[in-house]
This record gives structure tokens, sequence and C-alpha cells, in this order.
């Protein structure tokens, strides 16, 4: 990836790297999104897990 940024050098202007700042922000968004939305999935699977186990028992043992 280095050697196609430095094809770029000297063409680089300030449209360009607002919108590449721009794009970077997105892609660090989706990331983030993805990893939180896994955790939330895995929380929820084990907390409906944990209530199925807790439904075979008599409440206050």
């Amino acid at each position: 990836m280095g050697v196609a940024l430095q094809s770029f050098e000297g063409l680089i202007d300030p449209l360009v790297a607002v919108f590449g700042v721009g794009w970077c922000g997105g892609v660090a968004g989706v990331v983030t999104s993805w990893i939180f939305i896994g955790r939330d999935r895995t929380i929820r699977q084990l907390l409906g897990e944990w209530a199925e186990v807790g439904r075979g028992h008599p409440p206050g043992v």
C-alpha cells in the first residue's frame, strides 16, 4: 500500500485529503460497529441460555 500512496505523491490537494480522511473515518466506524454487534449477539445468546437453565429450578432455591 505504501507504493500505491507514493505514486500519488505531489497530486494530493485539499479536497482529496478531506475525502480520504472521511473515508478512513467511515471504515473505522463500520469496523467498530461490527465489533459491538458481535459482542451484543454473544451476550444476548449467553443471557438466553442462562434464562433457560434458570427455568428448571424453583424460585428461592
